[in-house]
């Protein structure tokens, strides 16, 4: 007899139409109201995930928390995702999702002495393919989900086999209808999941059933009517229903094994709108990431140099990971949510930035710098194991004719020019100097103001409308302000195929996520030029502003181009008007038989150029053949917190934003005589970059370029003083330009450090860390796509250990941890 396992679930949004705190009281009324059914209903099984939930209920009723773990230890109340929360599955970064399994495991193993083995994000829009690996390194080796549906996505089966690029699986199963099911429409859905039941290859299958997204769980009704029908479908349809969790249907694959289908792909495409919507939020997310992951680098530097910092950034993480939270970081909430969520990242980018400066201050003032007349001493810090090149700002009062010159630890001139100041001072002015930083270290520089120096005068340029260097080309129109050619003088090719990016506004009445939508391509119009000028003129660096209109809407860019690097950088400044509108910046690239490739969560995925918008992370690439010569070319976009695209033949779309009403979910219809809140209205800052590269999408290095802009280097105005320090510093460095760093911090509630690093490029690699904070260099190889997580304890004899993304080596006993 087959077995429909019936999944008593109550789905918990814990803000979505309604604020956090009233989710924080729902958590504590259907999880009592589930112990009630537990102890009226015999064989009723609860399955629920959500970590932050049940740290809620030990913080705030402590009682019931002892209630439901004595529920936990009879198996009766069952604990899956492992999570600490079911967060979006596309926009986070990958140490996020590490750090939602780690944080959640590790207070599942302490509280209840046991980890979840089955992954759970139900109500999640759509799920990136790097998950199988993440889920199967915390110990999680099935993933429960409803979404892409069946009109969404065609899935070999219902329950498939979920694979990672680096061969890594999981056991997929994709709930059948909906996540939560209630009368009078649970009869009808048992019924549909025993039909098609009987139609599977399976001996058993899952049924989902309790009122959901604001709480309530499993009904009297429900459970009444459950038991009412078990024997009648026992034996007209030779089906039990029986309650269960889903760790029993996973138990059932493993004791009867069947050829499952292979799925090596995005779970996509629902509601990709939601990629784009809510710019605001998804920029705090971004900063309060990146701002955490740099903190903790610079924690382990400043501790391995003897200068400990105190280590208070698990409590930030948990507001990012819970804020994360699929309905609010996708921009899905009402507009009353945001304040609080902001609030909350907020917070956390406040207490890393405070334990990165008391980390890089305690380093620099023991680096030793001798006193000299007329000088400033910078030390510059590098987060990165890579050396870094860029260029630093400094704004500070000069005295006038003063001139200046910048010279680094060896006395090398490092170049310099002036540029605009932040503040309208008189005497204030700011130096742009060129670094190069040690990787995961720092460089002292001294700059020196002095009236025997020459002060810099003004630069005439040759063509008011080119940014050029020894290795680009950048023109732009006059007429139009849109780059009209990118053009490598070495390779002597041309990137662009059209003018770009031209800042275009598609029609867009879809809800807030963009339910039934494929494409944004029902063009309005076009922003046009107001003005374009030169605003930098010098060696180091030059800028051009462009600025152009859209009805009420101004969208002002800088583009600059350094004299080290062919990246064009722009920052952009966006005061948005409009309505039910979507804006996207098109960059047609020059190119035949284009391949887009779009970044993802430690890695990347090839998808077709069809126009289907597409959600990524940080990084898009089109490359193909030149057509002039038949070599390989392309062009790498690098931005910092906008999620979505589309790639359409040669043309690359990115999506800066859409300006749906807040909420707003079909099939509600608005009323046009009514007023509401849209999304997007006002000014909003980001960032991206153009790189051009010869050859495919590696050369670009795009993994490395993305973490220098999400990771900045960061400056120290110190003195003089005496020191213990040089005054130029390397800790730690990754030799292979295909093996990126992840994350360097402290272990979680242990001795030592934890190194996570990723392979880029598809490529076994043998790879060289060199690390001075450790005594010693380390020896790793890595499969393609591989994400290893090592285990530091400096002092040891088997220092260097592999662990798990919980931070547990593989053979650990669970019970040496309660």
């Amino acid at each position: 007899m087959k077995k429909l396992y019936l999944i008593g679930n109550a789905h918990l949004d814990p803000a979505w139409l309604w604020p956090w705190q009233e989710g924080f009281a729902e958590v504590k009324a259907t999880f009592s109201s589930a112990l009630d059914r537990l102890n009226e209903y015999e064989g009723f099984i609860f399955t629920s995930s959500s970590v932050q939930y049940y740290e809620w209920i030990e913080k705030n009723e402590p009682e019931l928390f002892e209630k439901i773990r004595s529920r936990v230890r009879e198996g009766r109340w069952v604990i899956c995702g492992g999570w600490w929360i079911q967060p979006d599955c596309n926009i986070p970064s990958g140490e996020s999702f590490v750090r939602q399994g780690l944080l959640g495991q590790r207070y599942l193993l302490e509280k209840f002495g046991r980890m979840a083995t089955v992954g759970y994000n139900v109500d999640s829009f759509g799920h990136n393919g790097a998950l199988p690996q993440i889920l199967k390194k915390q110990g999680l080796s099935a993933y429960v989900f409803l979404r892409p549906g069946p009109h969404e996505k065609d899935l070999p089966a219902s329950t498939f086999w979920w694979e990672a690029n680096d061969g890594s699986r999981v056991v997929g199963y994709q709930i059948p209808y909906t996540y939560c099911s209630w009368l009078p429409g649970l009869e009808d859905h048992i019924r549909q999941c025993v039909a098609d039941l009987k139609k599977e290859n399976l001996q058993s299958f899952m049924c989902f059933y309790g009122v959901g997204n604001h709480g309530g769980g499993p009904t009297i009704k429900s459970l009444d009517y459950i038991r009412s029908i078990q024997s009648e479908v026992a034996e007209t349809e030779n089906v039990a229903l029986t309650f269960a969790s889903p760790e029993d249907f996973l138990t059932d694959l493993n004791r009867d094994p069947v050829s499952l289908p292979v799925c090596r792909d995005d779970l996509q495409h629902h509601a990709p709108g939601c990629y784009s919507a809510n710019s605001m939020i998804k920029e705090a997310n971004q900063k309060a990431e990146n701002a955490l992951l740099r903190a903790e680098k610079y924690g382990v530097l400043a501790e391995r140099l003897g200068r400990p910092v105190e280590d208070v950034l698990e409590e930030p993480w948990k507001r990012v990971l819970f804020n994360q939270f699929h309905d609010i970081l996708a921009g899905a909430c009402i507009e009353s949510v945001y304040p609080e969520a902001l609030a909350q990242y907020g917070e956390a980018v406040s207490l890393a930035g405070q334990t990165e400066n008391y980390a890089l201050q305690g380093i620099s003032f023991h680096i030793q710098i001798s006193k000299e007349e007329a000088m400033q001493p910078l030390v510059v810090f590098n987060p990165h194991p890579w050396p870094v090149q860029a260029v630093i700002c400094h704004e500070r009062g000069i005295e006038p004719g003063c001139g200046c010159k910048v010279l680094d630890s060896t006395g090398r001139e490092a170049p310099h020019q002036l540029v605009r100041t932040q503040a309208q001072v008189e005497g204030r002015r700011n130096i742009a100097f060129e670094v190069t930083v040690p990787p995961m270290g720092y460089e002292t520089y001294r700059l020196y103001m002095d009236p025997a120096l020459s002060p810099a005068g003004p630069v005439k340029a040759d063509d008011p409308y080119m940014l050029e260097n020894d290795m680009v080309r950048v023109r732009f129109n006059a007429a139009t302000g849109l780059i009209d050619s990118i053009f490598d003088k070495k390779a002597r090719t041309e990137f662009l195929h059209a003018p770009a990016p031209v800042p275009t506004v598609i029609h867009d009445d879809s809800d807030t996520w963009s339910h039934g939508i494929q494409r944004f391509d029902e063009v309005l119009g076009a922003f046009t030029l107001r003005s374009i000028n030169r605003v930098e003129t010098g060696p180091l660096l030059n800028r051009i502003r462009v600025v152009s209109t859209y009805e009420d809407s101004i969208l002002t860019q800088t583009f600059t181009l350094y004299r080290f690097s062919p990246i064009v950088y722009a920052e952009a400044r966006l005061n948005w008007r409009g309505k039910n509108q979507c804006l996207k910046l098109r960059i047609p690239v020059q190119v035949e038989n284009a391949t887009a490739t779009f970044g993802n969560p430690f890695g990347h995925i090839v998808r077709e150029a069809t126009g289907l918008e597409e959600p990524f992370q940080n990084w898009i690439d089109i490359s193909g053949a030149c057509p002039q010569n038949g070599m390989q070319q392309g062009l790498t976009l690098i931005t910092d917190h906008k999620y979505g695209a589309d790639v359409k033949g040669q043309a690359l779309s990115l999506t800066v934003l859409r300006s749906p009403v807040f909420a707003h979910h079909i099939p509600q219809q608005l009323n046009p005589e009514d007023e509401y809140l849209y999304t997007e209205q006002g000014t909003q800052i980001f960032q991206y970059s153009l790189i051009p590269h010869t050859g495919g999408w590696r050369n670009a290095r795009p993994a490395q370029r993305a973490s220098e802009l999400l990771q900045p280097l960061t400056k120290v105005a110190e003195t003089y003083h005496p020191g213990e320090f040089p005054q130029s510093y390397s800790g730690l460095a990754l030799c292979e330009p295909n093996i990126i760093l992840s994350a360097l911090k402290k272990a979680h509630h242990a001795e030592g450090y934890i190194l996570r690093a990723y392979e880029t490029d598809g490529k076994y690699t043998a790879a060289t860390i060199q690390a001075p904070l450790f005594s010693r260099d380390i020896q790793v190889r890595f499969s393609p796509y591989e994400v290893k997580t090592l285990l530091i304890r400096p002092g040891l004899e088997n220092c260097v250990q592999e662990v798990s993304m919980t931070e547990l080596p593989p053979e650990h006993n669970i019970k040496e941890h309660l």
